[in-house]
């Protein structure tokens, strides 16, 4: 096969599969509200029929869905290895919503993780970095809004909720110096100030 045919039958895969993670939250498996019908899907994606079913044999095929016919309709079920891949994936392409507003206070990461979980400190800097988090020191992280969400989700799948603190504070040492950089990351803008 063709890696573009190939790349196409993934992207058409994807969907179904996010739509299934759409539906199983919070990743409950094989219960009947995380089920969807073939035909149900096809409408609320609005995706034709060859896409459809190309994207659930390949999903089939690698273990992330299985499909049954129940009242002589074809259903899809996300699999836990399914669920596990999109949890994986969902933190890769997890991502803070900017508000327009800016609250004038700083939301503060700070962790003292273990030696030995190095390589999910490795992640969670990485995560803080990408998100556009100013370095205050080593392990202390500074953003202007709300990311207790998102930080909590990362913590939880890394499992290292419990050595790392998220505060809220309204002063800050060297606030011009995290003004600036966030306003150079464009990540706050100069009407955000006033």
């Amino acid at each position: 096969m063709k890696k573009t045919t190939k790349k196409i039958i993934w992207l058409g895969a994807k969907e179904v599969l996010l739509t299934l993670f759409d539906l199983s939250l919070p990743f409950f498996y094989a219960e009947k509200g995380y089920r969807k019908t073939v035909i149900n899907y096809q409408k609320w994606r609005e995706v034709d029929k060859i896409s459809t079913y190309r994207s659930i044999a390949y999903l089939k095929q690698k273990g992330y869905i299985k499909t049954f016919v129940e009242n002589k309709k074809t259903y899809i079920e996300l699999t836990k290895l399914g669920g596990k891949y999109l949890e994986n994936q969902s933190l890769k392409t997890l991502k803070i919503c900017q508000h327009s507003d800016w609250d004038k206070k700083w939301r503060l990461v700070v962790f003292d993780i273990p030696e030995k979980q190095h390589f999910e400190r490795g992640i969670l800097r990485k995560k803080l970095y990408e998100f556009g988090f100013y370095k205050v020191q080593k392990s202390v992280y500074v953003y202007p809004y709300n990311c207790t969400n998102e930080i909590k989700f990362i913590c939880k799948k890394l499992q290292i909720t419990k050595y790392v603190l998220i505060a809220i504070s309204e002063l800050i040492q060297n606030e011009e110096v995290i003004i600036t950089y966030f306003i150079e990351q464009k990540i706050l803008s100069t009407k955000n100030l006033k």
